[in-house]
Parts: C-alpha cells; sequence; structure tokens
C-alpha cells in the first residue's frame, strides 16, 4: 500500500480511514501505536470525528439517493 507520493503521515490516516469505513473493529493495539506515532491525541479525535462525519454523510446521500451514477468519479483513489 506504500506510495511514495504520500508521506508516511498521510499513509497513517489513509490506513485509519480504510480500516474505519471498512471493518472499524479490526484496528488492533499495534495500529493505535503506529498512528499514535503520527498523531497527538487530539489529532486522533479530530481525524475519528472527520471520518465518522465523511462517512455518515456518505451513508445518509445513499440511502436518500440524492447521488446518481453519472456523478460517480471515473478514477478509483
Amino acid at each position: 500500500m506504500f506510495d511514495p507520493i504520500f508521506t508516511p503521515r498521510e499513509h497513517a490516516a489513509m490506513e485509519m480511514a480504510s480500516i474505519f469505513t471498512e471493518n472499524y473493529k479490526d484496528f488492533t493495539d499495534e495500529h493505535l501505536a503506529r498512528w499514535k506515532h503520527h498523531f497527538s491525541d487530539e489529532e486522533m479525535v479530530e481525524l475519528a470525528v472527520f471520518m465518522a462525519l465523511a462517512d455518515g454523510f456518505g451513508k445518509v446521500v445513499e440511502m436518500l439517493g440524492l447521488g446518481s451514477a453519472d456523478q460517480v468519479c471515473k478514477f478509483e483513489i
């Protein structure tokens, strides 16, 4: 998953977001220790809250049918 275009800190944030959105129960003490190497406690809370808001907003959009297939990005990030 390592891509040199991103910093180690950005990789940590993406790992945290991936685990949060795919299966939040999969995170371990090792993940937490690795993330704490890159982020303060305050930054971890801020990232987690932002992930919850973004994930929740995406679910609301889908639930209410506010998006359409032609609005989907053609590129996978």
